[in-house]
């Protein structure tokens, strides 16, 4: 009887290729999941218990400028207004010049004292305040002459 040759059979790809149409949209799928939040990653833990009061440790005032004078949020436990939060009127009729960026750069002082490791702030504006008085506050909430308050402003 002679030797038969081994018959070939073609390979069955399809189910690897169903379990790769599957698997791929689903992996994509969680990793938008977690990007979006809805899923939560695993926490970092905090190496250093130090690492929890650096963290408490800072604050981003925020700075708006409106048509009557500045208003200061973000650290209402260390500035006091009438109303928890100072609020700065202009020292004559609001222009460029009557803005009182001293006043501002003070209590800024005050909240840098406060929170010695905060180097950002947000700015806020008025839709009618003009861009000069805009670049004077940034460039007075950035230093007070003698040290830097806040290098890294932010414009909301």
């Amino acid at each position: 009887m002679p030797r038969q040759k081994p018959v070939r059979t073609p390979l069955q790809l399809l189910p690897i290729a169903n379990l790769a149409t599957l698997l791929v949209p689903i992996g994509l799928m969680v990793t938008q999941l977690v990007a979006l939040r809805w899923l939560q990653p695993a926490p970092e833990p905090f190496p250093h218990e130090n690492a929890r009061d650096a963290v408490a440790a800072t604050v981003v005032p925020t700075v708006v400028v409106t048509e009557e004078g500045f208003q200061l949020f973000g650290a209402e436990d260390v500035l006091a207004g009438p109303d928890g939060r100072p609020e700065l009127p202009c020292l004559g009729p609001c222009g460029e010049t009557t803005y009182d960026y001293a006043a501002l750069r003070r209590l800024l002082g005050h909240v840098k004292a406060a929170y010695p490791r905060s180097d950002s702030l947000v700015v806020e504006r008025q839709a009618d305040v003009s861009y000069a008085v805009l670049v004077q506050v940034f460039t007075s909430v950035q230093t007070d002459g003698e040290a830097d308050l806040f290098p890294r402003v932010g414009l909301r």
